[in-house]
Formats: C-alpha cells, sequence, structure tokens
C-alpha cells in the first residue's frame, strides 16, 4: 500500500484507483475499517517521507489510498533523526463504492512531555518533614504535586526515583511554575521545558504567631508570664491581654487586677510580612483566694498519744481564721504527727475553723531541742480557689520525757516528782508527765513512769 498525503484544502480518500472527494464528521457506519498512517514533521526537509507521505500541517491534507483493505498506521512527530512520537490517532472508514467519505479534522493536538523537577525542600531554613506536599502551579492552575518520604528532600536524580511532574497542555510550554510547599508559594520559580528533568532546591519563608503563658487561670491578682513561640523569626510584637493593657514585648509579663475572662491576641511582623493569633477567652481571673490568718495551737506542745486513747493534756484544739467569699472547706494536714492528710476543719462561726487532735509521732529534735512541726493548711472557695500559705505550728514531745532529752529514763520520773514537789531548775509542760491516766500532774505519775520503766507488771503502758 502506497500512501501520499499533500497540503490541500480539501480531504479525500482514493480506493482502487478512485478518489473520492467528502465532507467533514460523515457517518462511516458499516464501512470497512482501516487505520490510516498520516506524519507531522519538524525540524525535516519537506518531501516525500517513508517513500510516500508529505504532510504540511496535521489538520490540512489529502489523503490517497492505493488499496482497499486493514491498514494499522500512526501519527508520528519527527525531528531530524527521524520519529520519535508514535500515537494512533483515527479510524478511517475505506467506502466499497463512490459515496464521499472523509476523515474528522481538525486532527486531536498531540499531548506534550511533562517536565521533571527534584531536590532540598526547606521550611524557614530547616528542612521541611517528611510528608510535605510540593505542587506546581502555572497561571493559577496546579499542574503536579507530590509528598515527601525523606526530611528535607523531594524526589531524586536517579531514574526510577520519584519526581515532582509537571505536565500540562501545549499552551504551558515556556510559562513559568510556581511552587507552593504545604500550600505556601515558594521562592523559586522555573519555566516549563518539554522533557526536561531539573534539579531545583525550593525554600519558604514566613512569619506565624503563636505563644503560650505558664498559667490560664487563677485568683486577682494574677500575673501571667506570655512566652512568644512564633516561627518565622519575627522582629516585632504587639500583644493585646484583653483587658486594656498592651506589649511590645517579645515575652511579656502581665498581672490581672480583675476577675474576668479575657482574649489575647499576638500580631509578629518579620521583613514585610505579618501574622497575627487570637485565642479567646485564654486567661480566666477568679475573685482572690480565701484570706488564711490566726493559725494556733492550744496547747502548743502536747505530748504523743501512746495508748491510742488520747488523755487528759494529750489533745491540742487547732484553729484559723478564714476569710473570703464561699468558703467550701478548710483542711489540715497532720501526716507529720500520724495523722490524715486532708484532716477537716470545722466551721465554728465568724470565719474560725476549728479541730481537736492528738499526735502519735514526735516532733524532730534538732540540735538539742524538739522542733515544732508546721502543720499545712488548705482553704478552699466555691470556685475553687485555694490558698495554701499558711501552717500552724505545734510540738509533740515524747509521751515522759519530762525534762525534754528525747529520752525517756529513770531521771524523767526523778525530774517529774521534783517539778510537782515546786524544786526550782525542774519547768517542764504538765501533760508530758501525766502517764498515768490521771486528770492532772501528780507524784503518783512520777512513781507510774519509775514502775514502767522498771518492768514492774500492770505498768506496761503509758497513758
Amino acid at each position: 500500500m502506497g500512501l501520499l498525503c499533500a497540503p490541500s484544502a480539501a480531504q479525500t480518500v482514493a480506493s482502487g484507483g478512485t478518489v473520492y472527494v467528502g465532507e467533514e464528521n460523515l457517518d462511516l457506519t458499516g464501512l470497512d475499517p482501516m487505520i490510516v498512517q498520516l506524519v507531522h514533521y519538524s525540524d525535516f526537509a519537506a518531501g516525500a517521507v517513508d517513500n510516500s507521505i508529505d504532510v504540511a500541517t496535521p489538520s490540512d491534507f489529502d489523503l490517497l489510498a492505493a488499496d482497499v483493505g486493514s491498514v494499522t498506521g500512526a501519527y508520528y512527530v519527527w525531528n531530524a533523526t527521524g520519529p520519535v512520537k508514535p500515537d494512533i490517532y483515527v479510524d478511517v472508514q475505506v467506502p466499497l463504492d463512490s459515496d464521499p467519505v472523509s476523515l474528522a479534522a481538525p486532527l486531536p493536538p498531540l499531548p506534550i512531555l511533562p517536565c521533571s523537577f527534584f531536590g532540598r525542600v526547606t521550611v524557614n531554613g530547616d528542612p521541611a518533614a517528611p510528608g510535605t506536599v510540593i505542587t506546581a502551579w502555572i497561571n493559577g492552575s496546579e499542574r503536579g504535586s507530590l509528598t515527601t518520604t525523606e526530611s528535607g528532600i523531594y524526589g531524586g536524580s536517579e531514574g526510577p526515583d520519584p519526581k515532582l511532574l509537571v505536565q500540562g497542555p501545549g499552551t504551558d510550554v515556556g510559562q513559568t511554575i510556581t511552587f507552593r510547599v504545604d500550600g505556601i508559594e515558594a521562592d523559586e520559580r522555573s519555566t516549563y521545558i518539554e522533557g526536561d528533568v531539573r534539579e531545583l532546591d525550593l525554600s519558604v519563608e514566613f512569619v506565624e504567631s503563636n505563644f503560650t503563658a505558664n498559667a490560664t487561670a487563677g485568683p486577682v491578682p494574677l500575673a501571667v508570664q506570655f512566652t512568644d513561640t512564633s516561627i518565622g523569626d519575627p522582629t516585632v510584637w504587639n500583644w493585646s491581654f484583653g483587658d486594656g493593657a498592651t506589649s511590645a514585648e517579645q515575652h511579656p509579663v502581665h498581672t490581672y487586677t480583675a476577675a474576668g475572662t479575657y482574649t489575647v491576641n499576638l500580631t509578629v511582623t518579620a521583613a514585610l510580612e505579618s501574622n497575627a493569633v487570637t485565642k479567646a477567652g485564654y486567661i480566666t481571673v477568679y475573685a482572690a483566694a480565701p484570706l488564711v490568718t490566726d493559725p494556733a495551737a492550744a496547747p502548743a506542745i502536747i505530748p504523743t498519744d501512746t495508748d491510742g486513747i488520747p488523755g487528759t493534756g494529750e489533745r491540742t484544739m487547732l484553729s484559723v481564721a478564714v476569710t473570703g467569699a464561699g468558703i467550701a472547706s478548710v483542711t489540715v494536714n497532720l501526716s507529720a504527727i500520724g495523722g490524715s492528710s486532708v484532716a477537716p476543719m470545722i466551721d465554728a462561726g465568724n470565719g474560725t475553723w476549728t479541730m481537736s487532735t492528738a499526735a502519735t509521732v514526735p516532733s524532730p529534735f534538732v540540735d538539742g531541742a524538739y522542733q515544732p512541726v508546721l502543720l499545712p493548711m488548705n482553704a478552699t472557695d466555691q470556685n475553687g480557689i485555694s490558698n495554701t500559705s499558711v501552717s500552724i505550728p505545734l510540738m509533740v514531745v515524747r509521751n515522759g520525757d519530762a525534762n525534754q532529752d528525747n529520752r525517756v529514763t529513770l531521771y524523767d520520773a526523778v525530774y517529774i516528782a521534783r517539778h510537782t514537789l515546786e524544786m526550782e531548775g525542774y519547768p517542764m509542760t504538765g501533760s508530758v508527765g501525766m502517764v498515768s491516766g490521771g486528770e492532772a500532774l501528780s507524784l503518783p505519775d512520777a512513781m507510774y513512769l519509775a514502775k514502767h520503766l522498771l518492768g514492774i507488771l500492770g505498768y506496761g503502758t503509758l497513758h
């Protein structure tokens, strides 16, 4: 079979020596199939191609078929070295009579080759994280996308490595390509060159405002340390704290003096770019915490309870004055003397809270003397705001340690006797020597302690 294509405004099909002239887009249903070979060449001298084909343009030609039958051909792009891109593009029906026929015209446009990119990618000078999405854009339309799998790298230089493929219609060739990194436009540009593979490092620089605070709720007055955590190396900071106050510091401290809920805004600027963040209702300030005063223990010195039944003088009354709106609870931590860490106190009226307690653990003995223990208070109001700044001092002495040397010996029995007889030089806290279970210190206490220490039957427990 020989094919001859020459420039003409008409489109014809010749079969068995007869030329058929036809109009465009005729219905060729039921005719014998044939695929026709056409050649559009560039960079190739005009004249015969493939011994019989010469095409001036892909949409204006005469087609001459020397015989009838099933013929396979292709649409080619040619350059100086020959065909480079075959693509079958049209079915032609060859008639068996003289009915006019035509090829569909104009011919479909030839797809263009993509251009490819790979390289490094940084965000504010740091390698972009895996999962970063890079897109390519031409005249506002996305033309390619790639998601990174390595830190700071997109695509690769080797043939099988993935690359950012940029592909569009023929009108895109020679156009400027812009790139976006996670939606932020990169500084770099390129040009669509068909079939080109290019290494291009991408970088984005942007500023994004953000901040944290060391406290977001508390009582009046509430001092808050704000910390700027913006990215993009801003150089200007404008804070608005929601109560009318502002600051231009990077990490300001602001004190809220009135109860309320406050919205905080930070606007940062780097070079010519600004960015703002607003955190609504970020700071909550309550009324002042309860005021706790007048911590006291009466008596201030008690002996340890050694038999589990606190006797006379082995208990003390703890008390504090608490003022504030809606006091919900007042507790005291008795763990240092062997009690509960959250022992509740009772509202005695007029802002006074009290509780009675004994002790099973003596105070620390330091430098030859018992030291008072501090029993921490916790007063909490109806908003959950607590005051834990106050403690009640109490000194606990070993039961029977009359001379308070952190030992209980026969000398303590003698000491109790001499104190009871009002001999000079034997001061003591009476309740420490009341070991016999009586209502007041007496000589029998001295005798009871001596018999206890000597192990006499019936005197095994100090009361």
